[in-house]
């Protein structure tokens, strides 16, 4: 799991299609989000899923995904918490200590520890359904980010705030034994680690497409 790092926010004009494109998914983000907000403004209160209801295993995703958090033998409904984000607070605004395991809400940041035991750090597994590829350097990255959106969808949890430096793993709807859980990190997450890895490989067209297609989605 993970927050986006530090996004430039130049501008590059782009064809009708492409630009189109791209308003329509940040749309689609916006929209996501802002239901989640609505639905919930804020983390339920009440008690975590018991942690025999939770179960971490390979992702079913595939390889790549690693591990991955399932629900397990019992229907868990919709606006249930699943467990506490835990890890080390952090300055919301302080991108240099940032890593792909902060996630923020209620204007506080958490960097997610993946070094916990999973009984303490369970809500880190659960996996976006999406994802792009860092080692991708050839597919337009607003066909990248389209595909994301397709995969996205079937996310169903969202990482709220309950104050006090607290996140917690929320279901979105109900959730049927044995499911994996998957989480939406945004569009914005994927492009900065697809910038971060054209820029290490000295691809500089890549990393000017990219910062065209995050100044459109943005």
């Amino acid at each position: 799991a993970g927050e986006p790092g530090a996004l430039e926010t130049g501008r590059t004009m782009h064809t009708p299609a492409s630009t189109t494109l791209l308003a329509r998914l940040e749309a689609d983000d916006l929209a996501r989000n802002a239901a989640n907000q609505r639905m919930f403004p804020r983390a339920p209160a009440g008690a975590d899923a018991s942690r025999s209801d939770l179960r971490v295993g390979p992702s079913s995703l595939g390889k790549h995904a690693g591990l991955g958090l399932f629900a397990g033998a019992s229907h868990i409904a919709a606006k249930s918490r699943i467990s506490q984000y835990r890890g080390a607070l952090l300055p919301p605004d302080d991108l240099a200590l940032q890593t792909s395991y902060t996630m923020s809400a209620g204007g506080f940041a958490v960097d997610g520890d993946p070094s916990l035991p999973v009984a303490d750090g369970i809500a880190q597994r659960a996996n976006d359904a999406g994802c792009m590829s860092a080692a991708d350097f050839t597919t337009p990255v607003a066909e990248l980010v389209a595909a994301y959106m397709r995969d996205a969808r079937r996310c169903n949890v969202v990482t709220l705030s309950e104050g006090g430096g607290v996140l917690v793993l929320v279901a979105v709807r109900d959730i049927a034994p044995h499911e994996e859980f998957f989480h939406f990190y945004g569009a914005e997450y994927w492009l900065g680690k697809l910038r971060a890895a054209a820029a290490a490989m000295g691809r500089h067209e890549r990393c000017a497409e990219i910062d065209a297609a995050r100044a459109d989605y943005l």
